[in-house]
């Protein structure tokens, strides 16, 4: 019970931490339709289930294969640049329109594209699977194949209802009218954010 704590603990606080997920959910919650947002947390969800999937069952594939994550951090940083030139190209209309207006000028994604999108901002961040990795090792060697679905499904679910939260809250009317205010900033912070995180990713991959 002690460690199902910690690592429900760790989890969590984890979480609270904003990442590139963070910021991807409040881009999708101010340029699409609200059901869009909450389709990109099935995607980022469903990202760290593979992970945790692969964490649990395939952890020996990892250590052997190390340069599979080096691949995956490679196309993690040519994502987030993706990201943050889209957000600088969304600049050009904040001063003049609402957020509303601007969702009806946006070209709507479709849900695939969401899906994946919140999809691939969980697999390109190999940091997921060695926080995982992490905490699971916490259980030991010997535990049953119960605990880890329970553990799987467990983080899983705790990841979508999180984002499920933000998601909500960022498409409510009370934050879009914050947003209004300061749309502009928080649009070219999130264009930083992505690339900082980029930036370290990279740093990760020369110095190690």
């Amino acid at each position: 019970m002690l460690t199902f704590i910690l690592i429900a603990t760790a989890h969590f606080l984890a979480l609270l931490s904003p990442g590139p997920d963070f910021f991807l959910i409040l881009k999708v919650a101010t340029t699409q339709k609200q059901y869009l947002a909450f389709i990109l947390c099935i995607g980022i969800a469903t990202g760290h289930l593979c992970y945790l999937v692969l964490v649990f069952f395939g952890l020996s594939l990892l250590e052997q294969y190390v340069w599979i994550l080096d691949c995956i951090q490679i196309m993690g940083v040519t994502y987030l640049l993706y990201l943050a030139a889209q957000m600088l190209r969304t600049l050009k209309n904040t001063n003049t329109l609402s957020i509303n207006q601007q969702k009806n000028l946006t070209e709507s994604a479709s849900i695939v594209q969401v899906f994946f999108e919140g999809l691939a901002i969980s697999l390109l961040n190999p940091k997921n699977a060695l926080f995982y990795a992490s905490l699971i090792s916490l259980l030991g060697q010997q535990i049953t194949l119960y605990i880890k679905l329970f553990y799987i499904i467990w983080m899983t679910g705790i990841v979508f209802l999180w984002d499920f939260f933000l998601a909500y809250l960022f498409t409510q009317r009370y934050f879009q009218h914050i947003f209004q205010h300061w749309l502009k900033p928080i649009q070219i912070i999130t264009a930083i954010v992505f690339i900082g995180f980029a930036i370290i990713i990279t740093a990760n991959l020369v110095m190690f």
